[in-house]
């Protein structure tokens, strides 16, 4: 039994290893400020936009795998993982956006987005509409934070699966 229990973690710290060795999990905290008037030379309807979006890469952050988390509202349009999209055409670019158009552009009369932040470099862009008017905005004043989201290392992870097998196994001897 004991044997089993064993064989049974040091599969599950395979796993967890070969896992944690292929993708990390990422945090884009993004300010976008300075919004002009927009194309129809309307006024911006926000000031500022700030949000993140957590998501799955490889180590060295050349494509999305998944986006895990989003919070980002504009205009009181509150956006989630199954209204943004990414773009992996450019391997130096993290590109996100509402999933009406893709990340690419924001389609004017709906409640749309478009970020893109040039890895490795200060800079990007971020542009916006809203249902409510017919009407886009962008700007290139966008400060963004990019850290790998720090998860349990697997040793810690594995102590705690032998301590609950020695537990169970102490409980049925």
């Amino acid at each position: 039994m004991f044997k089993k229990c064993l064989l049974s973690a040091a599969v599950a710290m395979g796993v967890l290893a070969s896992a944690t060795a292929s993708a990390g999990v990422y945090r884009l905290d993004f300010v976008a400020s300075g919004f002009g008037a927009g194309s129809n030379q309307t006024p911006s309807v926000v000031d500022q936009v700030s949000g993140s979006i957590r998501f799955s890469s490889p180590e060295n952050i050349v494509a999305v795998n998944n986006i895990l988390g989003v919070s980002l509202v504009i205009d009181g349009h509150s956006y989630d993982v199954g209204g943004v999209a990414h773009n992996d055409d450019l391997p130096t670019v993290l590109q996100f956006g509402g999933a009406n158009l893709g990340p690419n552009s924001a389609s004017f009369g709906t409640n749309d987005f478009y970020l893109s932040y040039y890895l490795g470099q200060a800079g990007g862009y971020f542009s916006y509409t809203t249902a409510s008017l017919s009407d886009a905005w962008g700007t290139s004043n966008v400060s963004y934070a990019l850290a790998e989201v720090p998860e349990p290392a697997p040793a810690v992870l594995l102590m705690g699966a032998l301590g609950a097998l020695l537990l169970a196994r102490r409980k049925t001897v």
